[in-house]
């Protein structure tokens, strides 16, 4: 019948029969067009299965037991808990994500599964020794500890033995967010790379990790004694402390091809024979952030740079040994730009090395005339005080005290790309006086007015 009402009443048969096949074959593709429409707006879609979705699993024990079924869904055990390295398992399992896990606050976590033996040169997956990182996951950490069993060996002989194992390997693809949580103890031992790499966490080529409000501690291995970076790192608000290094980068060592960026963040008392609190060969941007009292049996106590980009903005190292220099460039082909940063009271020299490759910009002091473009100052002038956690701060910082010659000295308040910096590293306002001071550390304005006029009424 609505064929009917389409047909002209003067029309031949003939072309009337053409026009109303015509007419069926335009009717048929709208209907097809509105049958696809309505299967691709109303209809389930069979791609968008629970895999690639995110998944919350809050952790119930700290127990170190294994997922009885991946891929099902449901973080359990085979008692039916949920614990964190089967929340990995499953998180893994399902692919995707971001999946979170939730610890518990103020927990410790205790790793200590090995049952295929070996450490985590013999790697059978997550449910053993390190947790693997394959998909995008969120550890919510609300102040908990994870950390391998101190009763497990870690001799460092580059001879694999069962229970020395990291903490995380983040694979390439997976992605990690580590939040307010300590990672400590962890242990890189075995035959070759990557075995010896990244005693807490080891990022492969093509991983990414965010560490942010956390610590990472007294980790071992021979090359990145905290962590070990072939792929992208970024930290923020973060402590790496009292890890220890074989060889290379006692607390961080960034590889060629890598990215890390450092803001608002400690890196202390790590030790190595080379780069005592890090050792580079990537491009490291580091930013409102200090380095203080790591230690190298050899080279760089703070800093070593093999071939790498290194940018340093608003940057405080200090006391930092080593039988030679605090900052060690080496190589040739390093691109080293420094602003607005102190660099002072290091044992032995503040920069060694291939010192042509550093260019400094912005108001920049030292305690010695090793670090070219660098305005020399005495200790005495410098007047920084001890490493500590400075109000209303998290991490640690060398306050600048009263006189400091780095108090004002900044015309510039910005970072390297142009960008301005409007706090320091403990998210005080800068600038507190006429302008912003230099290194890691604003003074409050409030010190700046209190001090003269106690000495007055005195």
């Amino acid at each position: 019948m609505i064929w009917h009402k389409i047909l002209k009443h003067d029309a031949h048969p003939e072309s009337d029969t053409k026009g109303c096949r015509k007419n069926r074959i335009k009717a048929r593709r709208v209907l097809v067009v509105v049958a696809l429409a309505w299967l691709l707006t109303v209809a389930p879609l069979p791609w968008l299965v629970p895999s690639v979705m995110a998944a919350t699993f809050t952790v119930d024990t700290t127990d170190d037991t294994a997922d009885a079924s991946p891929g099902d869904g449901v973080c359990a055990d085979s008692a039916g808990r949920c614990s964190l390295r089967a929340a990995v398992m499953e998180a893994n399992a399902l692919g995707g994500g971001p999946h979170t896990i939730v610890l518990q606050a103020g927990q410790t976590y205790t790793l200590s599964k090995d049952t295929d033996g070996g450490g985590h040169q013999t790697d059978s997956g997550t449910d053993n020794d390190d947790l693997d990182i394959t998909s995008t996951i969120i550890i919510q950490g609300n102040g908990a500890t994870i950390h391998r069993d101190q009763s497990l060996s870690c001799t460092l002989n580059k001879t694999a033995q069962t229970g020395e194992f990291r903490i995380f390997e983040v694979k390439s693809g997976g992605d990690l967010t580590l939040d307010s949580v300590t990672v400590m103890h962890g242990c890189a031992d075995g035959s070759g790379n990557p075995a010896l790499d990244g005693g807490g966490i080891y990022v492969a080529s093509g991983g990414k990790i965010r560490i942010a409000n956390s610590t990472i501690a007294l980790n071992s291995a021979d090359f990145g004694g905290g962590i070990r970076n072939r792929g992208t790192v970024l930290i923020t608000n973060s402590t790496i402390s009292r890890n220890n290094s074989g060889f290379s980068g006692g607390g961080i060592l960034v590889d060629r091809g890598s990215t890390m960026v450092i803001t608002g963040s400690t890196i202390s008392e790590n030790s190595a024979e080379r780069g005592g609190g890090i050792a580079n060969s990537g491009t490291l941007t580091i930013t409102n952030s200090t380095i203080s009292g790591n230690s190298a049996s050899v080279f760089g106590g703070a800093i070593r740079t093999i071939d790498g980009e290194l940018h340093l903005s608003f940057v405080t190292i200090a006391s930092n040994t080593s039988n030679s220099f605090a900052i060690h460039v080496i190589g040739g082909l390093e691109v080293i730009n420094i602003k607005n940063s102190v660099v002072g009271n290091n044992t032995n020299t503040n920069c060694g090395g291939v010192v042509s490759r550093i260019s400094a910009t912005g108001a920049n002091l030292a305690t010695d005339g090793s670090c070219p473009g660098f305005t020399q100052v005495t200790s005495a002038q410098l007047n920084l005080g001890p490493l500590q956690v400075n109000p209303p701060g998290s991490t640690a910082t060398h306050a600048l005290l009263a006189g400091s010659a780095a108090v004002d000295a900044v015309t510039d308040c910005a970072d390297l790309d142009g960008n301005t910096v409007a706090q320091d590293q403990r998210g005080v306002t800068r600038p507190q006086g006429a302008k912003c001071d230099a290194g890691a550390f604003e003074l409050f304005d409030g010190f700046r007015l209190y001090l003269p006029l106690v000495l007055r009424m005195r």
